[in-house]
């Protein structure tokens, strides 16, 4: 077009500022480090950093999740209180129940057993209370952290997934639901290798070579989220090599130890959040994303809580945001 150079310049600038001014600035950060190239584990973890600021900012500026932390705090602060008069009372019970023996009289041993029973209950119902506000944090954060990665770059895929022979509708729709929270090159990517899925009893998982993803029964969404993780250590390229990395350097100078409550199941000790992240397969398998994208995505079930540990969750948001 024939447009006045003055006009165009105006006009190419307006663009460019109102493009910028959208863009929000940790994200702009966050191109930046990717378009550098994302050349190992430390890479991942400059990408990492970055995102975690972002949701540490927003879990502060969160009326919802402050007011869910504050609920937390005062459960804890009456299950500590609660827990310090069951004590005081057991042992007046006991010296009360010693006292009846030499004397027969039980009224104030009965007294105190009412007392004690009474405070079990409230116990009871305050362990309630804490496990669903619990929840109900871990769920919140993860809002928090989804409501990021798609400001970050773009979610979930319409593509077209191939199911194998075998595949169950309620498991199908679990693993649509959880992997649609991922980067879209990597839903893309997944999709181009046909996967079965299914839900029986029994322990989940998922195996590489026959590309066979099985659920459980129960909390299908939450173990697809980390079965996914498996996949895509499969089916995206670098993702395993970089997990490698960030697994030596954290594990470096240590060796295998049994994971306690396991009879042969070992790990690399380190500040992990649970063993099960530092598990030790002797080959090219890790449970650092898997675990990671469980906590992220999800968060209902109290199994790993990722955000124990920040330098997983850091590692495992920059392959979120950068790879």
């Amino acid at each position: 077009t024939n447009i006045y150079p003055e006009i165009k310049y105006y006009v190419q600038n307006l663009v460019k500022t109102e493009t910028e001014t959208e863009v929000p600035e940790y994200v702009r950060e966050i191109r930046e480090l990717v378009n550098k190239g994302i050349k190992d584990y430390k890479d991942v973890m400059n990408v990492g950093e970055v995102m975690y600021k972002e949701v540490d900012k927003r879990f502060s500026e969160s009326k919802k999740l402050q007011k869910l932390l504050s609920q937390r705090d005062e459960i804890e602060k009456e299950a500590k209180r609660l827990m310090s008069e069951w004590r005081t009372l057991e042992r007046q019970l006991n010296k009360a129940i010693a006292k009846a023996i030499d004397t027969g009289d039980t009224e104030k041993y009965r007294m105190l057993e009412r007392s004690l029973d009474r405070v079990e209950e409230e116990q009871r119902k305050l362990r309630k209370k804490l496990f669903n506000t619990e929840k109900n944090v871990r769920m919140e954060k993860s809002n928090i952290f989804k409501s990021v990665l798609r400001e970050v770059r773009q979610v979930g895929s319409d593509v077209e997934h191939f199911f194998a022979l075998g595949t169950s509708k309620k498991a199908q729709k679990a693993y649509l639901e959880a992997i649609n929270n991922l980067p879209k090159e990597w839903v893309e990517k997944s999709a181009e290798q046909p996967i079965t899925v299914v839900a029986k009893r029994g322990r989940a998982y998922y195996n590489r070579k026959k590309a066979e993803m099985v659920l459980g029964t129960e909390n299908t969404f939450s173990t697809a989220c980390h079965e996914i993780g498996h996949r895509v250590e499969k089916v995206v390229d670098g993702v395993t090599d970089l997990e490698r990395q960030f697994y030596n350097a954290r594990t470096a100078g240590h060796s295998a130890k049994v994971i306690p409550g396991t009879t042969n199941e070992l790990y690399k000790p380190n500040d992990w959040a649970d063993p099960y992240v530092g598990r030790y397969y002797g080959f090219d398998a890790y449970e650092i994303l898997s675990t990671g994208l469980e906590t992220l995505l999800d968060g209902k079930r109290d199994v790993i809580d990722a955000w124990k540990d920040p330098e997983q969750i850091k590692f495992v948001m920059g392959l979120l945001g950068g790879l």
